[in-house]
C-alpha cells in the first residue's frame, strides 16, 4: 500500500509541478545525493491506525516531501509548486491511483505544518540537517 500511495502522490506532483515527469521523484530516504538535479523526494516516515466511530477504521500514512535542486535556493520554488498542487487537490483522486488502490474512491490528503513526529527528531534520524519540507498525511480506510 505505501509504494502505491507514494506513486499516486508522485503522479499528482509530476503533473502539477515543473518536474513534468515521475522519474524526477525519488522515494528513498532524503539524502544529499539528490543535490545537483531538480527533484522531489517523497518518503513515508510514519503510520498510525485510528478507529473513529461511526466511520471506518483507517491508516494515516505520514510522508515528508522535500525538494532538491542546485543551487539550493532552487528547491524553494519547486517546494512551493508542490504545496500549491497538494492544497488544490485535497484528495488522491481515482485517476492518480494504481490498480492496487482501485477499490478506493478517493483518499484524503492533509498538508500539515507540523510532522507526525518532532521535526528535529525526524531530520536527525535521517542524518540530515533540517530543511524546508512538506509534511503530508494520506488517510486510507482499512
Amino acid at each position: 500500500m505505501i509504494p502505491a500511495i507514494s506513486k499516486a502522490l508522485a503522479n499528482v506532483l509530476a503533473i502539477e509541478t515543473s518536474l513534468n515527469e515521475v522519474e524526477r521523484v525519488d522515494f528513498n530516504p532524503p539524502s544529499q545525493s539528490l543535490m545537483g538535479k531538480a527533484a522531489l523526494n517523497i518518503y513515508c516516515y510514519n503510520y498510525c491506525c485510528a478507529e473513529k466511530k461511526p466511520t471506518l477504521p483507517e491508516v494515516a500514512l505520514a510522508f515528508v516531501i522535500s525538494a532538491w535542486d542546485t543551487p539550493a535556493w532552487g528547491d524553494q520554488p519547486l517546494l512551493s509548486e508542490a504545496l500549491s498542487s497538494l492544497k488544490k487537490h485535497r484528495q488522491l483522486e481515482p485517476k492518480f491511483l494504481s490498480p492496487e488502490l482501485e477499490d478506493y474512491q478517493a483518499l484524503s490528503i492533509e498538508v500539515n505544518a507540523i510532522p507526525a513526529i518532532e521535526p528535529v527528531v525526524l531530520w536527525e534520524s535521517l542524518g540530515l540537517p533540517m530543511r524546508p519540507a512538506l509534511y503530508v498525511t494520506v488517510k486510507v480506510p482499512t
